[in-house]
């Protein structure tokens, strides 16, 4: 209540911070792995989708736009659930690597079809087809606005060889939130795609930015 309208724009920026987190660990080495993740993500979006909205409408009753709505909810399992489970049953180091990279990807992707379902329920959107171009054209342009602002991270980050590792931290999550902040004026929902696209270049290009998020998260 205290923070009233801020409450939304606040969750957000959380959720964009954990997102990019998971891209920073993100390592798919090999590619089986690889294929594996692009694989399950394909048949549990597909799946999911469909056996989501169909639970819905038979035993919830829901009418068939809002029961897609919930179908393309219950796929966004990102790192907040996965990744506790993946380490509390301790699987073994591959599988738990593919159900975080599975959970990683669809997160943003269901985020972002739950809104364009809903606003294909509510009459905003005109067909499906509409629904298919603007969740590749807000995916897609997330992605390419993370990559850039992962790059641009990097960059800033090695002319700061210096630097204390508290304003290295600070400079990263400052930038991480102007960037999901600005994907997210141009595109609308775009900031989650493009919270995991900076995490994955950072993550992939300056490794000792993994240890410095980590070390904020432990506190």
């Amino acid at each position: 209540e205290a923070l009233g309208r801020g409450l939304e724009p606040v969750v957000g920026l959380l959720v964009s911070l954990v997102l990019f987190d998971g891209g920073l660990n993100l390592r798919l080495a090999g590619r089986d792995l690889q294929r594996t993740v692009i694989q399950l993500v394909l048949v549990r979006g597909v799946l999911g989708l469909l056996g989501g909205a169909l639970v819905a409408h038979a035993l919830a009753g829901l009418s068939w736009p809002l029961a897609w709505v919930f179908g393309a909810i219950a796929l966004a399992t990102g790192p907040t659930v996965v990744t506790p489970m993946v380490q509390q049953m301790r699987l073994l180091p591959g599988l738990g690597q593919v159900l975080e990279a599975e959970g990683l990807i669809l997160e943003p992707a269901g985020a972002v079809l739950a809104l364009l379902l809903l606003q294909l329920a509510l009459g905003d959107l005109d067909s499906w087809g509409d629904v298919a171009v603007l969740l590749l054209v807000r995916l897609g342009g997330g992605v390419l606005i993370g990559a850039l602002g992962g790059w641009l991270l990097v960059e800033l980050l090695r002319r700061l060889p210096a630097a204390g590792e508290t304003l290295r931290l600070q400079l990263t999550l400052g930038c991480l939130f102007l960037l999901v902040s600005g994907a997210q004026a141009l595109l609308p929902e775009a900031g989650l795609p493009a919270a995991v696209a900076a995490g994955v270049v950072v993550g992939l290009r300056l490794e000792r930015t993994a240890s410095l998020l980590d070390a904020l998260i432990a506190q």
